[in-house]
């Protein structure tokens, strides 16, 4: 706690604050002499010293934070007193909001090698980044690579967001059914052999339907032109491509709804048309996944054979996390968490 901004000071009071071993010396209480820490900088670092620089010194360096866009790492507030044993303090004040707009990178980085402790006071929100569409991954919040020393203490009105994950992509819908028409063509008969020939009496005054190819019907006669079905084949229409899936909710970004898929496309000749592709899914809110796709239509069918079914939607995208490796910190949590941890 901070000495009095005015009053009586002692040098008991200094003691309390600082440390220090007896007998007490004002002389032993210096800025940057091994007890009083640089942030006091009031107090002077050598020559003459009163009880009176010490007005509102306090054991520790606070670094309090404004609106912060972009990721924040620890060390670089506290320079070369990040590896020094000096207690140290970021405080996010009610109403400001540090996040990070890029999921490769969080809202707060803790880094490793601090000397002394950290408190890290959140009375504002700190966010990580949204997933982006078609199954991105939520940006982390908090990342905390220290492994000691480190509390995060979450006021009331305080919050700490993991990025929602992306929607999935929509299915492709399926392939139209084939389509066929027919047509009439002729074939050469063996040899015809009384009395049937093409499944008809054989005579000279009836003939195969078609017509004779030669004169007479018998044993080493001409041959007979006889009627066959054919058919030509056509294609479906290819399925549409689905529809790309919202993006997550995140620092400066709210989460959006999955586009629609596009329509299939025309098949042959009585084929089938491809069936409309599925919609993306939904954009997950801080802290939660992003939803699947739907999966695309089924084709219609052709005359010949019926409509493929649509593939399956993309699963959506993972939550960022809200603290990475929570279990390096002493958590006091009164406010929102939302997010993996």
């Amino acid at each position: 706690m901070a000495l009095p901004s005015n009053g009586q000071l002692t040098l008991q009071m200094l003691a309390d604050e600082f440390g220090g071993t007896y007998p007490l010396s004002i002389s032993d209480y210096y800025r940057d002499g091994g007890l009083v820490p640089s942030n006091n900088t009031n107090v002077p670092t050598s020559g003459e010293i009163s009880l009176g620089e010490f007005y509102g010194a306090v054991n520790e360096i606070v670094y309090t934070m404004g609106n912060v866009g972009s990721q924040t790492v620890a060390s670089s507030l506290f320079g070369s007193n990040w590896t020094s044993s000096v207690p140290k303090r970021i405080i996010v004040p009610a109403g400001v909001v540090i996040g990070s707009s890029s999921v490769s990178s969080e809202a707060l980085q803790i880094d490793g090698s601090m000397g002394g402790t950290l408190n890290v006071d959140v009375d504002g929100s700190i966010q990580g980044a949204g997933g982006g569409g078609n199954s991105g991954s939520g940006g982390n919040a908090v990342n905390v690579i220290q492994t000691s020393g480190v509390t995060v203490n979450i006021g009331s009105s305080g919050s700490i967001y993991g990025g929602g994950g992306g929607g999935g992509k929509g299915g492709n819908g399926g392939t139209g059914g084939r389509g066929r028409t027919s047509y009439t063509y002729y074939v050469d008969q063996p040899i015809c052999t009384c009395p049937v020939c093409c499944g008809k009496p054989c005579t000279n005054s009836a003939p195969c339907s078609g017509g004779q190819v030669g004169g007479g019907c018998a044993e080493g006669g001409n041959r007979w032109k006889c009627p066959a079905t054919g058919y030509n084949y056509y294609n479906g229409g290819a399925g549409g491509g689905g529809g790309n899936g919202g993006v997550g909710q995140g620092y400066g970004r709210s989460n959006s709804a999955g586009a629609g898929g596009a329509g299939g496309a025309n098949g042959g000749t009585n084929a089938g048309r491809g069936g409309t592709g599925g919609t993306g899914g939904t954009g997950g809110t801080f802290g939660n996944g992003g939803a699947s796709g739907n999966t695309g239509a089924t084709g219609n069918g052709g005359n010949y054979t019926g409509g493929s079914g649509g593939s399956a939607g993309s699963g959506g995208g993972s939550s960022g996390y809200s603290i990475v490796n929570v279990g390096n910190i002493t958590l006091n949590n009164s406010g929102t968490m939302a997010g993996r941890t």
